[in-house]
């Protein structure tokens, strides 16, 4: 009985998060590569970028095919959750060594830090700019929106990636493209497609942030160099590590 009342229950969040979802239709954002967007993240696409969640570049550009930095992926989060009043976030101190309390990006990581959504390299760095990957991102959705299992993954060691995708799965978060279960870096048009599907699996009580009269487009990324891990665990030529013995904190 408590098994069936449990599934209601999550259907009917999934029905109020569609309601909330289409209650306002997302108009074709016209940014200038758009042609590049295929149809399988378009919808999405443009649903994130109408309300403000993933933007566009101040070149006009949308960048499907580009990565999400770790900054990025915590605005996101971030404003799926306050909407509006993430603007209203402060950073007085520096979170971290590499993230200054005036950088853009410091209330929101602040923030997402702050709840375990997001978490730093355990040797007082974040690497803002480092890139996410499919199940770091997928990771963020779920605790951030209520999804994630008890503990928001911390303590499972080199096995947290393999929660994450079992409970991914349960929510539907890859629907569309199975491929955004991965370990390596997620694209742009992805990241799009996978809050967009994590925004559908949200409990009943969550809303989903109003379209932005006017959405800021993000800042261009600055490349630096790629930061040595703790523990020995130094980077490859641009593979992804998952193994938690050398990376000891979950992103």
């Amino acid at each position: 009985m408590k098994r069936l009342h449990s599934r209601v229950l999550r259907l009917i969040a999934a029905l109020t998060a569609l309601c909330l979802l289409l209650a306002v239709p997302a108009a074709a954002v016209d940014f200038k590569d758009g042609s590049s967007i295929s149809a399988t993240y378009r919808e999405a696409v443009d649903q994130m970028a109408e309300r403000g969640v993933i933007n566009g570049f101040p070149d006009g550009t949308f960048q499907p095919s580009g990565t999400l930095t770790r900054e990025q992926g915590a605005k996101i989060v971030v404003i799926l959750v306050l909407g509006e009043k993430a603007d209203n976030l402060t950073c007085n101190s520096a979170p971290f060594t590499d993230v200054a309390a005036n950088r853009w990006s410091a209330p929101f990581i602040a923030w997402c830090v702050e709840r375990e959504i997001l978490l730093g390299y355990g040797d007082g760095r974040f690497g803002p700019t480092d890139t996410l990957t499919g199940d770091q991102f997928a990771k963020m959705l779920l605790c951030a929106l209520g999804l994630a299992r008890a503990g928001n993954y911390v303590g499972l060691g080199a096995s947290w990636f393999d929660a994450v995708r079992e409970d991914g799965n349960t929510a539907r978060l890859y629907t569309g493209d199975a491929a955004m279960a991965t370990d390596q870096p997620i694209t742009r048009a992805q990241a799009a497609l996978l809050a967009r599907n994590a925004v559908m699996a949200a409990p009943g009580d969550y809303h989903f942030p109003e379209p932005s009269p006017n959405p800021a487009p993000i800042p261009t990324p600055v490349p630096v160099p790629t930061p040595v891990e703790p523990d020995g665990g130094g980077a490859d030529s641009g593979a992804v590590d998952n193994d938690e013995d050398e990376l000891p904190v979950l992103p």
